[in-house]
């Protein structure tokens, strides 16, 4: 049997989460492990998600489960969540634990997973709020309402993806992006990918349409997951975190499609979207993937991709990643003002030259081609927002050589968003048919990233940020007893 803990439309504010008093002689046994701290970094609240396996005792799997640490010799009982908990023949009982540790740099610490105890033992509270919003089967709900002491999320109410961010660090205002919908419609999704561009180059110098429009074909097709309607929606929730799965194939995107050619008669691309939200942490984790179902051409895939209105941020920093570099070498973080924030336009040599022109739109402000994370900010009101790239991969589902061509990291700035995207297969003049890529069926390309929400405060923000990268890159260590 597969147990995933149970769709709530509401987890109620609570107070502080704190430790319970513990009494072992309810349960069956105990299976022991460690955490340990590794990096010679302090961490607090922490989050660690590890798998386990443990004998199967006949009861409620989830329900007898508990977590306890060791602190001066006393063991207590803390807030953890089990999901993906599956008993199987042999009588083994398996899944996944997600809690919080906070440990000094170089700390260690004892824990214990309890089993087979009372289905009734008290839960444990959470600070996260999670509020489907209209009718229907909540099982089929996309549209939420999730919120905790740093931020307020809401996702869109037909695809899932974010959609409206306010940082309740900073201004507490609503963080949006116009693609199509303007403000007083809500605007379109902030994060937006993953997504392809389907590259047909016979149409680029093609006339289509009827013939009073004498419209020029558009030589691409743009399939979006933020024009899902129906994708299969998972849910797992608990006092640790809530967190949303969405996958299925992605449709074109009806306002990127040219009315004069058919719809393509098979799925031609798969997606797979998965938001986590903390109760205790400013930040989600996000993961995406993305497979190509048929033979293609694209112009570019891009797997990570955030947008915000212009007027929101007023500067942005980036931290490059180089591979290579020597002992006492390091990247050094940037920060740069946001051109479009003052109604400045990025230097395009195309078109002649205007400070406050609102046509010029540049993708040419390619930044290093591996960022370990970058930021925006408002040094205004606090407003901040910062990405960290966790995993990148590129690779197939038959097992031949993946394509990867030109990976780099773009700026996009434009009177009326602000974005930056991480693009696997990109070209400059996007529509040349010689900047074609060939996309055989079967890639897969994956990321998983940290959206971070926090208040900018100066210099010491960017600090900030770079000791919470470390923190990404050397995470806390378990080890088994056996």
């Amino acid at each position: 049997m597969n147990i995933r803990t149970s769709l709530i439309l509401m987890l109620a504010v609570a107070g502080p989460v704190a430790a319970q008093s513990f009494d072992a002689s309810a349960w069956k046994g105990y299976k022991s492990f460690s955490v340990s701290e590794t990096a010679g970094i302090a961490r607090k609240q922490e989050p660690v998600d590890v798998k386990f396996s443990l004998p199967a005792t006949g009861e409620t799997p989830a329900a007898g489960l508990r977590v306890a640490e060791e602190v001066n010799g006393r063991w207590t009982e803390i807030p953890a969540q089990f999901y993906d908990v599956r008993a199987d023949k042999e009588a083994v009982l398996s899944g996944r634990v997600a809690f919080y540790c906070s440990l000094p740099a170089g700390g260690v610490r004892a824990y214990r997973i309890y089993y087979g105890g009372p289905a009734d033992t008290q839960s444990h509270s959470t600070k996260l709020v999670v509020q489907g919003v209209g009718q229907g089967d909540p099982k089929e709900t996309r549209h939420w309402m999730i919120e905790n002491a740093f931020y307020r999320m809401e996702t869109y109410p037909s695809s899932g993806q974010i959609w409206h961010i306010w940082d309740k660090q900073g201004s507490n205002q609503m963080w949006w992006f116009k693609e199509w919908n303007g403000k007083e419609k809500g605007g379109d999704p902030v994060h937006w990918s993953p997504n392809v561009w389907v590259a047909y180059p016979d149409r680029a110098r093609a006339e289509a349409g009827s013939s009073e429009t004498k419209v020029l074909a558009q030589p691409f097709e743009w399939n979006y997951v933020v024009g899902w309607k129906t994708p299969k929606t998972e849910v797992v929730s608990g006092p640790i975190f809530f967190e949303v799965r969405r996958t299925g194939p992605v449709p074109r995107w009806p306002e990127h499609s040219d009315p004069a050619y058919p719809d393509q008669p098979k799925d031609i691309v798969w997606g797979e979207v998965t938001y986590r939200f903390y109760s205790e942490l400013p930040w989600i984790f996000q993961a995406s993937t993305y497979v190509t179902l048929q033979d293609m051409d694209v112009y570019f895939i891009r797997n990570n991709q955030t947008a915000f209105d212009h007027e929101l941020f007023t500067h942005a920093a980036i931290r490059p990643e180089t591979s290579g570099l020597l002992a006492g070498d390091s990247d050094e973080t940037c920060a740069f003002p946001l051109m479009s924030y003052f109604h400045r336009m990025p230097f395009d040599a195309s078109k002649p030259y205007d400070a406050f022109s609102n046509s010029q739109h540049s993708l040419s402000n390619v930044l290093p081609s591996k960022l370990a994370f970058f930021t925006l900010f408002n040094m205004g009101n606090g407003d901040a927002y910062a990405n960290f790239a966790l995993v990148e991969d590129n690779s197939t589902t038959d097992g031949h050589a993946p394509t990867m061509r030109n990976h780099h990291m773009i700026l996009s700035e434009e009177s009326g968003s602000d974005s930056f995207s991480r693009t696997f297969d990109y070209t400059n003049l996007r529509f040349n048919p010689e900047n074609v890529t060939f996309l055989p069926k079967g890639q897969k390309f994956h990321e998983e990233n940290v959206h971070l929400i926090y208040r900018y405060e100066g210099p010491d923000s960017l600090g900030m940020l770079e000791r919470l990268h470390q923190t990404f890159q050397h995470p806390l260590l378990v080890d088994w007893y056996p």
